[in-house]
């Protein structure tokens, strides 16, 4: 048992149905075989593999509408500690649809509705609450619209003082914006990596253009030189590449044949986390977080590395 506190912020999340299907047929009646409903969202993975991992885990979140208590119950199935801040509107729904004929997974994602003023102020002071008690902070995915392009960097700054290793799982300008407030490790995956800082490109998550990766590389060396924290890709089949000591580094992939392979990008990120809260090199913790995405994507349901 890890007793060291992992604080996770997901603010985007998810009610996720599992669909498994025979095959897909467009236009045509599909028949379910199985059907799975977990409390979901980037977060929510990260917490629900770090207990697995034997990790203290808490995640700060909003919840709100008609399906909440749902939420709420699912989360509490698998023991999830949740810290909720209400909000008006009800959580979002997701969808994965696995072909078991084919082995291909299709995802079917919906946005979020807005969030309110009053619950950003509601999520910040459950995170003032609850940073003072963590080791680790993990900021996982994008926010629903309503929060403030500040909050992220607020968070993070705040953590930096109270000393908590600062892990950040997202992209963009919420990225960009944390950067020069020290966090430890930024863990986007290449795509989302290449759209926050190669502008005009756009990139799969396991592309092999040389160009664009010799590109990537150097981005990740001059960020890791700039702002002192570990860069670290994922790339689906790809080795994973890392930046750490303004040194590019990689570490191979072991093919498996997935069942489903969502939420294997959080489940890396929470290998990943658990070990660098032992003080383990980045590179055993990346090859931990491998560990992890093999075993959930092994799995038919989001977030869970247990059979």
């Amino acid at each position: 048992m890890n007793p060291r506190l992992f604080l996770t912020v997901c603010l985007n999340p998810v009610l996720q149905k599992t669909v498994v299907l025979k095959k897909l047929i467009h236009g045509e009646v599909n028949r379910v075989e199985a059907l799975y409903e977990d409390a979901s969202g980037k977060g929510v993975n990260v917490i629900r593999v770090l207990g697995q991992l034997g990790c203290k885990a808490e995640l700060i979140t909003q919840a709100g509408g008609w399906n909440a208590a749902r939420f709420l119950a699912l989360a509490k199935q698998h023991v999830l500690c949740l810290h909720t801040a209400p909000a008006p509107l009800a959580i979002r729904f997701c969808y994965t649809l696995i072909h078991t004929a084919t082995g291909q997974t299709t995802e079917i994602v919906e946005e979020a509705d807005p969030v309110t003023r009053l619950t950003q102020a509601r999520v910040k002071n459950l995170f003032l609450r609850r940073i003072t008690h963590a080791h680790t902070l993990v900021i996982s995915g994008t926010k629903a619209t309503g929060f403030s392009d500040s909050l992220y960097p607020w968070m993070v700054r705040t953590a930096r003082r109270w000393k908590v290793r600062v892990i950040l799982d997202i992209k963009g300008k919420d990225l960009v914006r944390c950067l020069e407030y020290g966090p430890q490790v930024i863990k986007p995956n290449f795509a989302e990596f290449v759209s926050t800082f190669v502008p005009g490109v756009a990139a799969s998550e396991s592309s092999e253009n040389a160009r664009l990766l010799h590109r990537v590389e150097k981005t990740m060396v001059s960020l890791n030189k700039k702002y002192g924290c570990a860069v670290v890709l994922t790339r689906g089949r790809f080795p994973v590449l890392f930046a750490d000591g303004g040194r590019i580094g990689s570490v191979g992939v072991k093919q498996i044949r997935a069942v489903n392979s969502t939420g294997s990008g959080d489940a890396f990120t929470a290998g990943l986390a658990s070990q660098l809260s032992c003080a383990a090199p980045l590179v055993t913790a990346i090859r931990e977080g491998m560990r992890c995405a093999a075993l959930n994507a092994l799995n038919v349901r989001p977030g869970n590395i247990l059979h």
